[in-house]
């Protein structure tokens, strides 16, 4: 675009207006494919989701369990998000009598998936403190800078705690 309009030799506030419309192009582009992404993520979610809950599951069942997975890793609408794990719940009952059963791996991949979130998960290099000492200190630079983390039956690496 500087290359094609710099050869024409326009007023600079021409030259200023048209860079503007071009970052809106831009931009409108960027949110375009945004939500062209989200929507075609809830397409294919909604679609497994219906194979699922309809109990016609294909020979090969990666189409499936891959729109569902990844709504449950991406989607932002928390109502998507629970209904694709319930779906998951579901398929993994009907892949029980399956040969070879892909249950055990479907479920690694949620538990990857999980831990790779650190707001879910603390890292191993900071582990959450005693409750007791944690109270009464004054608290180390993780502490401060918001790098400590609470352990408790639903969050953090309970094998770390101590």
């Amino acid at each position: 675009f500087n290359e094609a309009s710099s050869s024409q030799n326009l007023n600079p506030k021409v030259l200023q207006q048209l860079e503007s419309k071009r970052q809106q192009v831009q931009m409108t582009v960027t949110e375009t494919n945004l939500d062209w992404q989200t929507l075609q993520l809830r397409v294919h979610t909604f679609t497994a989701c219906a194979v699922v809950n309809l109990e016609q599951l294909p020979e090969k069942i990666n189409p499936v369990i891959k729109p569902l997975m990844e709504a449950v890793k991406k989607e932002e609408n928390t109502l998507v998000q629970n209904y694709s794990a319930l779906c998951i719940a579901k398929l993994l009952q009907q892949c029980i009598a399956r040969s070879p059963c892909p249950n055990s791996k479907i479920i690694k991949n949620l538990c990857t998936s999980l831990c790779v979130d650190p707001h879910l998960t603390p890292l191993a290099s900071c582990p959450a403190q005693p409750q007791s000492s944690h109270e009464n200190s004054k608290g180390c630079n993780s502490e401060r800078d918001g790098m400590h983390h609470t352990v408790t039956k639903h969050r953090g690496i309970i094998t770390l705690y101590r």
